[in-house]
């Protein structure tokens, strides 16, 4: 996470600062996230005839001897929250200081009880779940120095 992954952030951030630097003559803002908690269940996408692509997450568990839908929500939560602190510490670097983070853990639930309304498969949200990071997002547009 400290390696491959920010480097590839820090990487696509640093090449659009450039690019904004280049064409527009200033860095503009940019909004990142670190993603809400998923729910490895084993949903993938569903269209007109059926599972289009997925489920993403749930194989990789099995393969590994995690069967266990709860164990495979509180290794999802670690991953993430260390993902988010990862994305934290990057836009906390004075060369990202026009990157501003938005926290969408709080958004969508992982909930065993209710995760299925606000997630529409392992990876994506429901409408309800877009409604929600859409807001997410509206509010830090709107609060943008």
């Amino acid at each position: 996470m400290q390696q491959r992954i920010r480097f590839a952030h820090a990487t696509i951030l640093s090449a659009v600062t450039q690019l904004c630097v280049h064409y527009l003559g200033r860095p503009v803002p940019v909004l990142v996230h670190g993603y809400g908690y998923p729910v490895p269940d084993g949903r993938g996408f569903l269209g007109g005839l059926g599972t289009v692509a997925g489920p993403w997450l749930e194989p990789g568990f099995r393969e590994r001897g995690y069967d266990d839908l709860a164990e495979r929500i509180t290794i999802a939560v670690q991953l993430i929250d260390a993902f988010n602190a990862m994305i934290v510490q990057l836009t906390g670097q004075p060369e990202f200081a026009h990157v501003h983070y938005i926290d969408l853990r709080p958004e969508l639930s992982n909930n065993p009880a209710d995760y299925k309304k606000w997630w529409g498969n392992e990876l994506h949200p429901t409408s309800r779940g877009f409604d929600a990071v859409t807001a997410r997002f509206a509010d830090a547009l709107s609060n943008l120095p």
